[in-house]
């Protein structure tokens, strides 16, 4: 089993809590109360954010303290596997391996300002310093089976965390991947919907977070994911969908980062918008519905086609499917826009994903 470690600052990676599924609205409720607090939008300033974290997550971190106190930090992870059930305090220790836990890691930090920007700012007498990378927060589902395990960084859409994710983290999580279900909304204070599916978007706009910083979540995640001794650092995927699949396409498209160690061994991407790209670092798979009326399935077609590259390519487009087609809810009409379930190509894009995912992981 995980042990459950506590070596020092509660917001560096290696912090892990175990919680029981039947009580994760313990950190659906300290999400909400997060977005609530005053001064998180010092995202930079780590005594801020810790002093929200604890503030916000207190009640978890409590009980997570109890449970460490009653066993031993130092357990190695397979030695775990025949543990006792601890005294339910709220939190349990995992005596078993599929429970979910919430973690908090460190986004990826962003290239570092150009020469030109240096040079604008040095003729105002400014001297530019790299920001901070904020602490994001996340689930960390661990399969059944021996380690160490292949993972998968699961990417919400712009909604935030929702059904979606537990669908698909509990489908990878049976495939036998450790899946990392990225929140990139809370931890920055922004608007989170409770279920995802009940979309307002008309009379305000919805606060969300550009893509170019969630790209640098999804590589944060890739990184905490990869030391963790339980995964394979060598076989690490990321899959998205909407907004979370536009951000793990340009998580792996060619750019400059010299501050980035490393890349995604495969990326699947769901109805995602596709923008220009010179090529990818890893293979990709595009899954799109031809009347997805969010995101343009032609765009892909005619972007991807002008796409050269050693890497796998793969695009898959849908007759008469719509956007969130891979989720079962009942239809619903978003500012005049459709979301609308298709067994079929859900079934289709389950196997194409499962395939995919196998060959490039396993």
């Amino acid at each position: 089993m995980i042990s459950i470690s506590d070596r020092g600052d509660p917001t560096q990676t290696n912090r892990r809590i175990a919680i029981d599924r039947k009580r994760l609205p313990c950190y659906s409720s300290a999400a909400k109360n997060f977005v609530s607090l005053k001064g998180v939008g010092a995202v930079g300033d780590h005594l801020s954010i810790f002093k929200t974290l604890f503030r916000s997550f207190a009640r978890c971190l409590l009980l997570c303290i109890a449970v460490a106190i009653s066993s031993s930090t130092e357990n190695s992870f397979a030695g775990q596997a025949g543990a006792a059930e601890r005294r339910d305090v709220g939190v349990q220790a995992e005596s078993s391996i599929n429970l979910p836990g919430v973690v908090y890691f460190k986004s990826a930090p962003p290239p570092p300002p150009s020469p030109l920007k240096r040079r604008l700012a040095e003729k105002k007498g400014v001297t530019l310093e790299a920001p901070e990378p904020p602490i994001i927060l996340g689930r960390l589902f661990v399969p059944e089976g021996e380690p160490p395990f292949p993972a998968v960084v699961l990417l919400h859409g712009s909604a935030g965390i929702w059904e979606w994710d537990d669908v698909w983290a509990e489908r990878l999580r049976e495939w036998g991947y450790v899946v990392l279900d990225v929140d990139s909304l809370t931890p920055r204070g922004l608007y989170r919907h409770n279920t995802g599916y009940d979309l307002t978007y008309g009379g305000r706009a919805q606060r969300t977070v550009d893509i170019f910083s969630r790209s640098l979540d999804a590589h944060g995640a890739r990184s905490y994911l990869g030391a963790l001794p339980f995964v394979d650092s060598t076989r690490i995927a990321a899959l998205g969908m909407s907004q979370g699949g536009t951000t793990a396409m340009l998580a792996i498209a060619q750019h400059e980062n010299p501050n980035l160690s490393g890349t995604f061994q495969a990326v699947v991407a769901l109805y995602p918008r596709c923008g220009h790209y010179v090529g990818f670092d890893a293979p990709l798979l595009v899954l799109v519905g031809k009347a997805d009326e969010f995101v343009s399935a032609s765009r892909c077609e005619n972007n991807l086609a002008t796409i050269t590259q050693t890497h796998e390519l793969m695009l898959k487009v849908y007759d008469n499917v719509h956007h969130v087609f891979d989720f079962e809810a009942p239809e619903r009409v978003v500012s005049g826009r459709v979301l609308r379930f298709d067994s079929e190509a859900t079934a289709d894009a389950i196997q194409r994903i499962e395939v995919f995912l196998s060959k490039h992981l396993n």
